[in-house]
């Protein structure tokens, strides 16, 4: 079971109607559009821009694991984590749960890696950064 202890950030999303496929649940494309929202919140309620300019984070790769469908209506909560640190880049954990939060319809996870937006090119993440990873890592690890 999943509660909001057991993550160190959630954010709510609303299913949208037009979220769905021609299966009658959330089509799969949908899913990384609520990584997405999720990663990007975390970061700018942290103090990190996320908006092409100086250093920040882009996508490197992504993934996801779809445990059970999503049906209109519904309510969701993403969680965000982080998972892995690197030098230049560093992996966030999302799970998609129920309005209840005792359901996990997704797990999934997102690579970024921090860039110096004007040169192109990867740079070393900064010490608020890692900081903020670390104690997120930290935190889920206790969790488990």
């Amino acid at each position: 079971m999943h509660n909001e202890a057991a993550c160190l950030d959630m954010i709510e999303i609303p299913i949208r109607w037009g979220d769905m496929d021609a299966y009658g649940h959330v089509n799969n494309t949908v899913y990384f559009r609520f990584f997405e929202e999720a990663r990007v919140q975390w970061l700018e309620r942290n103090g990190f821009r996320v908006d092409g300019k100086g250093h920040g984070p882009i996508l490197l790769q992504t993934g996801c694991t779809f445990l059970r469908p999503i049906h209109y209506p519904e309510t969701i909560w993403v969680s965000t984590w982080c998972k892995e640190i690197g030098r230049t880049s560093f992996v966030v954990g999302h799970d998609v749960l129920s309005h209840n939060r005792e359901t996990v319809y997704t797990e999934g996870f997102c690579k970024l890696v921090w860039l110096d937006h004007e040169r192109h090119a990867s740079t070393p993440l900064p010490d608020t950064l890692l900081q903020l990873l670390q104690k997120s890592l930290q935190a889920r690890a206790r969790q488990s």
